[in-house]
């Protein structure tokens, strides 16, 4: 026997719990996420071009804190 809990208006109308429907939910996760799973090649292009754009940017954050450091002491020295 069914709880109350296991058909309320959610389950009966096909209905996630925050009320969303749930074909919207169904759609919205192809559209974010595509209708075929991405290759592990893919994949790995995808990490690597991540991570070589993570260490450009660390990269480019130091190179700016030593152009304001070296602008700051010829600054300070004037």
């Amino acid at each position: 026997m069914d709880s109350d809990e296991d058909s309320g208006p959610e389950k009966r109308a096909g209905t996630h719990s925050t009320g969303v429907p749930a074909s919207l939910l169904s759609e919205a996760g192809r559209t974010c996420f595509g209708r075929r799973p991405i290759s592990p090649e893919t994949l790995d292009e995808f990490l690597t071009a991540y991570a070589n754009a993570y260490e450009n940017l660390i990269v480019s954050k130091a190179r700016l804190e030593r152009a304001k450091t070296k602008a700051y002491e010829r600054w300070s020295h004037s």
